[in-house]
């Protein structure tokens, strides 16, 4: 049973680490478009207003899956809505592993264990209010896995001169406050904002200095993953070998 149960380990580690990689370099391919290409820089946090300069895998991947709705058997399969799920419950499992492994602490001092058929209904409670707010702020971390995705989906931009070519959305097409929600939008007069774009970017552009924080611990997240990846995977093998 063990020989049989240890490729699929393997095999669920090794996918996994790919998806892992795939969002934090996602992040960090938004992050040096926004240090180099954003113009007004340190004074809104790095705001981006126009379309992605670098290639973003996983808001490619998303903006692919998105345009190629396919049938199977009568359903039809939204394939993007499908792989933007199996994000969510990988980043849920993450969390909810964590803080099994490593329990409650507060700066090293431990409060509760998570056991099982042993914890305590007060770390039960500490629990749920911590995926709570770990999963607030990865809905704000969208923003930087994949930006053009989850501001505006499949959307693209007419040009007035060219009614066959396309261009991608970008915040200086896009429209806030100048319509009115549930209506459809005219042909060329730019692209629509989700809901949970139109929420961070309002608040961006009304708090810079929340946008400069928020940047700033996105660089801080790829530091930890990155010191911490090295470490489990060498050093710590190292040492146990």
């Amino acid at each position: 049973m063990l020989k049989v149960l240890t490729p699929f380990r393997v095999a669920i580690g090794i996918c996994c680490l790919a998806m892992s990689c795939l969002i934090i370099y996602s992040m960090f391919i938004n992050n040096i478009d926004r240090l180099l290409n954003s113009e007004c820089g340190f004074k809104c946090g790095f705001l981006l207003d126009r379309s992605p300069s670098y290639f973003n895998p996983l808001d490619s991947l998303l903006k692919v899956l998105s345009n190629h709705h396919e049938n199977f058997y009568s359903i039809q399969l939204f394939l993007d809505t499908t792989f933007f799920a199996l994000i969510l419950v990988y980043t849920y499992i993450c969390i909810i592993y964590g803080i099994v492994k490593i329990g409650i602490n507060f700066f090293g001092l431990e409060i509760y264990k998570i056991r099982r058929r042993d914890t305590m209904p007060q770390a039960l409670s500490v629990v749920s209010i911590l995926v709570i707010l770990m999963m607030f702020a990865f809905s704000m971390q969208l923003m930087s896995i994949a930006p053009n995705y989850v501001t505006f989906g499949d959307q693209k931009l007419k040009k007035e001169d060219d009614k066959n070519d396309n261009e991608n959305c970008s915040l200086r097409e896009g429209k806030i406050d100048n319509f009115k929600f549930g209506q459809k939008m005219v042909v060329g007069y730019g692209c629509q904002l989700t809901m949970i774009a139109q929420l961070y970017t309002k608040i961006q552009l009304t708090v810079p200095l929340f946008s400069l924080i928020y940047y700033l611990l996105s660089w801080a997240f790829i530091a930890c993953f990155c010191m911490f990846a090295v470490y489990f995977g060498w050093f710590k093998k190292q040492y146990q070998s």
